[in-house]
């Protein structure tokens, strides 16, 4: 009997301590449960509540736990409630269904919280159970939609993109606005920025790296626009890889750098154009001299005459050319301010013109009532009209029309000239327009065309403080609008005369025997002057530079009656012979010869309004006026 006791109360012992181990591991799972920063629920198939944490209990707000309860129950006593759950059910039933594999997962928000939801299935002999965890993911999402604020206000278009299907997952404001789309609709990337079918050609995605980063700047054809990208493979929360895409807009940028080299490489044209025009001036006084020295000489001879008079077309193209490019290296130089009325121009050239258009174009003018005094010379108006003209006929081989219209308007700066040069030719393809204005770009064949016509009309316009602007359509002509600010009308000096000197003109005005110091470091230029003068009756010396010429000038006592002088030389220039010559002898008249442009001299401190200059290539009836005017004086 006590042996049957002692067992009893043995097995009564191992019970209780058994059971007291079951409540220890019991307390401690429930205490686990309660400090795991998840609310934690077990349900079974039919929505019955069959374990919870206390998370659980507080956020559905039960003060006390709920056992054997299913979820259709806590729809009535939190009725406010009632969607969540009807999604946690929809979310239970499908976990359990078996036709779904993984975890059912989604997200909740409510007022300023978000929530995500996590139901596990789990399966013991034939009971189907789930686990639903619920965490708080406000955090997450502040930062994420704080990071999204940041780049929706960035200067920048940004989008991740998935590798392996290229379709845009997300993208900012600016990204959408550039591509046109509102929603991206799981297009793909190279659809959405480009509209293509495939893949683009510099595509990556092939091959993610997370090691790489790439910058690139890519012409957009389907908006005509450059763009700079920044791309790189980032970690991503439930994916391995995301390419991160950032670009920006550069058109601009690639604009104002076209115009820096443009700006450059005219700078250094305007060097080269300047250098060329002096030796081409320096060539062309020697054969314009010389030329008029075999006129003198077979004057009688009608066949001889009509050669030279062949020569001197040739040296009035070369002059012409140089002209233009004397404009082109002194665009922006300091220049002795002249005006000229347009409207005067236009008239008194309109015959001119129209032989230069020849029989098959009409050429019609509209000119304003009102004077258009504007900042360029007669002669600088003619060159700009002469290059739009010329432009105009070659745009015409079948013959054709030329409007030529002024009118006085209004501008912000204000009261300005209105010119439009018409005509009906056969246009500029748009992709040519950008290009027309820059030098030596022609679209003539080899031979016929320097390209310098359109760049010399723009050089005159910036110079004159105008605006230009081209408007054409292939197949319907160009038109040429320029804008002039108005300018107050300055004394103008009369045309030169070119005309060759004859031999009856120097037997005409025999001047006195005075004697001329010629100094030039040209030989051909000092020969050619020398002989010129001397067969004028003139006594002449020469020198080769400015220090020759002034110890032939300390050695004859400065018996000199005039200085010709030149103004760039070797060792010492004119500009320094002619303040020596004025510290020794005030009264000593200098003037000046020069094939280079005006900047080039005020390198020199040459001032062309304070000095007497003739700019090469002159005609000797040039020579002799200045030279019989400063003797005069």
């Amino acid at each position: 009997m006590l042996k049957e006791l002692g067992k009893a109360f043995s097995l009564a012992l191992t019970h209780q301590k058994r059971h007291r181990e079951h409540r220890d591991v019991f307390l401690a799972f429930r205490g686990l449960l309660n400090n795991i920063p998840y609310a934690v629920i077990l349900l079974d198939s039919n929505g019955r509540w069959l374990l919870a944490n206390q998370r659980a209990e507080e956020f559905f707000g039960l003060k006390r736990p709920l056992r054997e309860k299913d979820l259709r129950w806590l729809v009535v006593i939190r009725p406010e409630k009632r969607t969540l759950l009807e999604k946690i059910k929809e979310g239970l039933d499908k976990a359990l269904s078996g036709k779904f594999r993984g975890n059912v997962v989604f997200e909740w928000q409510e007022e300023k919280k978000w929530w995500e939801f996590c139901l596990i299935p789990l399966r013991q002999d034939e009971e189907k159970r789930a686990l639903l965890l619920v965490r708080d993911i406000t955090p997450f999402r502040l930062a994420e939609k704080r990071l999204e604020t940041v780049l929706e206000h960035l200067p920048f278009m940004v989008y991740l993109v998935e590798p392996q299907s290229r379709k845009v997952l997300w993208a900012n404001a600016r990204f959408k606005e550039y591509c046109g789309h509102k929603a991206l609709e799981g297009k793909s990337c190279h659809e959405i920025l480009f509209g293509r079918k495939e893949p683009c050609a510099f595509c990556h995605l092939k091959e993610p790296n997370p090691a790489y980063r790439e910058e690139k700047e890519i012409l957009d054809p389907k908006r005509e626009r450059w763009l700079k990208f920044y791309e790189a493979y980032i970690p991503w929360i439930d994916k391995p890889l995301l390419r991160l895409g950032v670009f920006e807009d550069i058109t601009d940028l690639k604009r104002q750098e076209e115009g820096l080299v443009r700006l450059q490489k005219m700078e250094l044209l305007g060097k080269m154009a300047g250098s060329l025009a002096h030796e081409f001036n320096n060539m062309l006084a020697v054969i314009n001299g010389y030329l008029e020295l075999i006129q003198l000489k077979a004057a009688e001879d009608a066949k001889i005459a009509g050669y030279l008079s062949q020569i001197r077309r040739a040296i009035e193209a070369g002059k012409a050319l140089v002209k233009e490019l004397l404009i082109l290296s002194h665009a922006k130089a300091p220049r002795k301010r002249e005006t000229c009325n347009l409207n005067q121009v236009i008239r008194e050239q309109k015959e001119l013109f129209q032989k230069l258009l020849g029989e098959q174009v009409e050429l019609k003018v509209g000119l304003s009532p009102e004077p258009l005094t504007v900042g360029l010379s007669y002669e600088e108006l003619q060159h700009l009209l002469t290059n739009l003209l010329v432009n105009a006929k070659d745009a015409m081989p079948r013959g054709g029309e030329v409007k030529i219209t002024t009118k006085l308007t209004e501008t912000p700066d204000g009261k300005a000239a209105f010119l439009r040069v018409e005509d009906t030719g056969c246009g500029i393809p748009p992709e040519r327009l950008n290009r027309i204005f820059d030098p030596f770009y022609t679209t003539k064949t080899s031979g016929e065309g320097t390209g310098l016509g359109l760049n010399v009309v723009l050089s005159l316009t910036q110079r004159a403080e105008g605006k230009i602007e081209v408007k054409s359509k292939p197949g319907r002509g160009t038109a040429f609008e320029i804008i002039l600010p108005l300018k107050i009308q300055l004394e103008t000096l009369e045309g030169k005369d070119s005309r060759p000197i004859k031999r009856d003109d120097l037997e005409g005005a025999k001047p006195l025997r005075r004697r001329i110091l010629v100094v030039e470091d040209e030989p051909f230029i000092r020969e050619m002057l020398a002989e010129m003068l001397e067969n004028h009756h003139f006594k002449v010396a020469t020198a080769s530079n400015g220090l020759e010429a002034l110890n032939w000038l300390k050695e004859h006592e400065f018996k000199v009656d005039l200085v010709i002088t030149d103004v760039v030389m070797p060792k010492k220039d004119g500009v320094w012979l002619y303040r020596e010559i004025k510290k020794i002898d005030p009264q000593l008249p200098v003037l000046f010869i020069s094939g280079y442009a005006d900047q080039v001299l005020q390198k020199y401190g040459f001032d062309e309004e304070s000095f007497k200059i003739l700019k090469k290539p002159f005609t000797f009836r040039e020579l002799l006026e200045h030279i019989q005017k400063i003797l005069a004086d």
